[in-house]
């Protein structure tokens, strides 16, 4: 947590990572769970209600019929074991619903990582790492009970594949060509003599594809090292 001070002491970037939370400043992941577990809470609240202006409902028509029959004590025995076992049954339904709520939270922000750890291992700079990741985040999962990374395809269904064999369907897909950073070859039978006098040339190839999808700072090395271009 952040007092005001702190808060306004950050950087512009850094502000929009936090949220307001009475005099002071949460995280905004933070915020949202909160939030989350504040709708919930209200919700079994109203639930609880609910259930209990039932079975006072039927407390009261049952006490009714009692009177005529001398068995009021038992109908009240009743009540309070119902009302002990809804007040049982309301907390742990609560404590359920909070501990699927975090395993789906976590999972989610797991899923996301693992989305920006992609981009950035395939893309030239962090703009396209950027762009890659948002491509994607829909196709990188995590299942919030077991913990397995789940990856699909373009399509939606789901792929037999770890990150390593996703990264590689990725690389095939023309609409990440753009942005995934090229594997220059280093194929060759050696280096051959020269007359730069530099003692020989670079074995480097690339296709015309390849270079051009090259950064300028890569096109300047693989130049100056004497890597060729094929066709």
């Amino acid at each position: 947590m952040l007092t005001k001070e702190e808060f306004e002491g950050l950087p512009e970037k850094a502000k929009a990572g936090f949220a307001l939370d009475g005099d002071e400043y949460i995280p905004v992941k933070d915020a949202k769970l909160k939030q989350a577990i504040n709708e919930l809470d209200g919700k079994l609240k109203e639930f609880e209600k609910n259930k209990a202006a039932d079975i006072e409902a039927a407390r009261s028509k049952a006490l009714e019929e009692a009177r005529t029959k001398g068995d009021v004590a038992e109908i009240e025995k009743r009540y309070k074991e119902q009302m002990d076992d809804l007040r049982k049954r309301v907390k742990e339904e609560t404590r359920n619903e909070v501990i699927k709520e975090l395993s789906e939270k976590q999972a989610g922000e797991r899923a996301a990582s693992l989305a920006d750890k992609i981009g950035l291992a395939l893309a030239h700079d962090k703009d396209d790492a950027e762009a890659i990741a948002d491509l994607i985040r829909s196709r990188v999962k995590v299942d919030p009970e077991t913990g397995k990374e789940i990856y699909y395809s373009a399509q939606g269904s789901a792929l037999s594949v770890d990150r390593a064999g996703f990264e590689a369907e990725l690389k095939k897909e023309p609409r990440f060509k753009r942005l995934i950073k090229a594997e220059a070859s280093t194929t060759g039978a050696g280096k051959a003599n020269g007359s730069n006098g530099n003692g020989g040339a670079s074995n480097q190839k690339a296709t015309r594809a390849q270079f051009e999808a090259m950064n300028p700072t890569e096109r300047m090395t693989f130049v100056k090292s004497g890597g060729s271009i094929t066709a």
